[in-house]
């Protein structure tokens, strides 16, 4: 029986450790994602990042940092906002959104949106310092979202269950074995 316990914990420990694995995308000291399009904006140098990388319909989170082109400063206190106008469109569907400085880095900015359609979005990024203002657009692509994500997270999360529910039968067993020679 120790045997067959030993086998449960360790698929339950190879289980645990490929859906963690899986779960989570590459990321740099700030939590933030790696690739950032880079584009001139009046004195300023905006960058863009998307969470996540390959924005479907529903949730988009930008995260943005402006560096002053003349010197290479990071921006630090600026407003920051952001407009979007969604494919087919010529007026703005999103925004404005003021960013948000982050609180741990406040070189990052932050803004959380809904795309409803896919398709080319024009985001419109706006910064205004003590510098002067500027203004760049940023195209993203927004794809359909993929059902493949949802179901490997619902098989994976019966597999997980699955394999609770034997690991606590095997241990209820082997605990009423222990009862049964002692009485």
């Amino acid at each position: 029986m120790r045997r067959y316990q030993s086998a449960i914990f360790t698929l339950l420990l190879a289980l645990t450790m490929a859906v963690t694995a899986g779960s989570f995308g590459h990321a740099n000291a700030n939590g933030r994602v790696l690739e950032f399009d880079k584009r001139v904006a009046g004195p300023y140098e905006v960058a863009v990042s998307k969470i996540p990388p390959t924005p479907a319909v529903g949730p988009l989170h930008l995260t943005m940092t402006v560096t002053e082109i003349a010197t290479g400063a990071s921006m630090i206190g600026a407003e920051v906002t952001v407009t979007g106008v969604g494919p087919g469109s010529a007026v703005v569907e999103v925004g404005p959104l003021t960013a948000t400085s982050d609180l741990q880095d406040p070189t990052y900015y932050d803004v959380a949106m809904h795309v409803d359609r896919v398709g080319t979005w024009v985001f419109t990024v706006a910064v205004s310092t003590e510098l002067g203002d500027g203004a760049t657009e940023f195209p993203i692509e927004v794809v359909e979202s993929s059902p493949i994500t949802g179901m490997v997270t619902v098989v994976v999360l019966i597999g997980f269950g699955l394999v609770l529910v034997l690991a606590v039968r095997a241990f209820l067993r082997e605990r009423n074995k222990g009862k049964r020679r002692n009485t």
